[in-house]
């Protein structure tokens, strides 16, 4: 392993990750390199992960300098990797964040049976790693928290009554730019009231008491975020299991390049969303890339359909 950039990891030894915690295994995997990189995910769940696979094909680039399974356990090995590859729909060398990969690790392999035990062992070639690995059905039950623990729920209560109480206090709003759609979907589909999840209500609040405070268009997390789930505060980064932070921050991108603004801009709340709802009619022009059109995983849409977005434009957000 590394101490920065990916981990280079054998697609086989996920499912272990996984078949072990439902084995009953929490903290200590029994085998020293399952555990520290369980122990990595746990600590950054957004550190990247490069599945390496022993290959013949034009995929050899990627190969890992050294094989550690023994001999006879390597063309099961090989098959077990290409077979979970399969099933995730990736490919030797596809790096991605470590929640992201066990996330679709879970959706794609259904089973263990038939890919990492077998329940009739044809040869000694093909007995595989040991039963207790079938028990990744029960760990696939337990589902992604119990790989990656989710954020604690007392450290988001007090997290969202202190950022919520310094957006009150602030004489700027600092929001990423397709916050500003989430805020319209928002108060055009939701009840208007505060949740914990996030500073949604608060910043539309803000702005109904004075629309003409001003809004700097800032990257990455903002005031919206600290609640979050998927907020993580040493990172300062937003995590999800389903490449939410890159859809985001092309959304943020498309939103700056249609309204000619850019990072930093500091625009009068009533302004901004003049020109925003001039612009933007509909979420597919911005959360559906102008086609809503899910081209993988990682970019996921905000259909059209949802009527939030047109309601609260028509509405004016309720202010204009």
């Amino acid at each position: 392993m590394k101490e920065f950039g990916s981990l280079n990891v054998r697609p086989y030894q996920l499912m272990q990750i996984v078949a072990r915690t439902g084995s009953g295994c929490k903290e200590d995997l029994g085998d020293d390199q399952l555990t520290e990189l369980l122990q990595a995910v746990r600590k950054n769940s957004g550190l990247p992960i490069t599945l390496q696979v022993p290959v013949d094909s034009n995929y050899r680039y990627q190969n890992p300098l050294e094989i550690n399974e023994e001999s006879e356990n390597r063309l099961f090995a090989i098959r077990c990797d290409l077979k979970i590859l399969q099933k995730m729909g990736m490919v030797p060398g596809a790096t991605r964040p470590a929640i992201e990969m066990f996330h679709r690790l879970l959706k794609g392999v259904e089973k263990a049976e038939g890919i990492i035990c077998f329940n009739e062992i044809t040869s000694e070639t093909w007995k595989g790693f040991g039963r207790e690995e079938c028990d990744y059905d029960k760990g696939r039950a337990m589902g992604l928290d119990a790989i990656i623990p989710p954020r604690n729920q007392k450290e988001k209560a007090v997290v969202k009554v202190d950022s919520a109480k310094a957006m009150y206090r602030k004489e700027t709003l600092k929001i990423r730019p397709h916050h500003l759609m989430c805020m319209t979907c928002f108060y055009g589909t939701h009840e208007f009231s505060p949740i914990d999840e996030d500073n949604l209500f608060e910043a539309i609040d803000i702005i109904h008491k004075n629309p003409d405070i001003h809004i700097e268009l800032v990257s990455g997390p903002c005031m919206i975020c600290p609640p979050c789930s998927l907020y993580t505060r040493t990172l300062n980064q937003c995590i999800s299991p389903h490449g939410m932070a890159l859809r985001d921050e092309l959304k943020d991108l498309d939103v700056l390049q249609i309204l000619g603004l850019k990072y930093g801009d500091k625009v009068p709340a009533r302004k901004l969303y003049t020109l925003l709802f001039e612009k933007v009619h509909s979420t597919t022009q911005i959360c559906g890339y102008g086609d809503d059109v899910k081209r993988s995983p990682e970019w996921s849409v905000c259909p059209d359909g949802v009527p939030g977005y047109a309601k609260a434009r028509a509405e004016g957000l309720g202010f204009l």
